[in-house]
């Protein structure tokens, strides 16, 4: 909805529940079975098509066995259209030095790890990396938590003990389109010479683009 202000501008109402619909298409990742994140690196290149974009993925999971079952279930899923390449790290803290290269396009965390607990993983990667997606891997009776971390800015989460890979697969692609598609919705909002405030469902601001803000400091 919108409404003219006194001074003939016209300010925007948009319910963010209705500003992205995204149909992720199908994907794909093969997985180069000769990498292992014991090294530190999940390669996932092998019998990729040559059209595949190539995402660039990190794992921060601290428990090898989990690593490697990530890494067979991204080998067992058949993904035509994307190529995806993760590094691994075993603390926030090592993580935080591979996001900070700013080459990282999603993120895959586990929210128990010897350096950071729970939902505050969550908290601290979204106040210093917003541009990253984040899907979190919660443990078999903690679905909860993952309701929680979707609530503090993840895109998804996935429960590991109910892992598979196509269900891997989807929730990778899903939160990369996602995100993708509020970056490129928020790129148009910024730039419009309306202003604009962007609101959820229950009433709450998300955001105000510079015209908007220019416009409450006239009043």
């Amino acid at each position: 909805s919108s409404a003219v202000t006194g001074r003939g501008q016209r300010q925007q109402y948009i319910d963010v529940s209705t500003m992205v619909s995204t149909a992720a298409a199908r994907y794909a990742c093969c997985v180069d079975a000769s990498a292992s994140p014991r090294l530190g690196a999940i390669a996932l290149r092998r019998g990729a098509p040559m059209n595949a974009k190539i995402v660039k993925g990190l794992l921060i999971e601290d428990d090898t066995d989990d690593a490697d079952l990530f890494m067979a279930l991204m080998k067992e899923a058949k993904w035509p259209s994307y190529q995806f390449a993760f590094e691994w790290a075993q603390t926030l803290k090592a993580g935080i030095d591979i996001l900070s290269r700013g080459e990282t396009e999603v993120l895959l965390l586990d929210v128990m790890l010897p350096d950071s607990l729970g939902i505050e993983s969550v908290k601290t990667l979204r106040s210093q990396f917003a541009d990253v997606p984040i899907v979190v891997l919660t443990g078999l009776r903690d679905e909860a938590g993952g309701i929680e971390a979707l609530r503090n800015g993840a895109q998804d989460y996935q429960v590991k003990g109910n892992l598979d890979g196509d269900a891997l697969k989807h929730t990778i692609s899903y939160a990369v389109e996602r995100h993708r598609a509020l970056a490129r919705m928020e790129n148009i909002i910024n730039k419009s010479t309306d202003g604009i405030v962007v609101v959820d469902m229950k009433g709450l601001v998300r955001h105000i683009n510079p015209a908007a803000e220019a416009l409450y400091r006239c009043k």
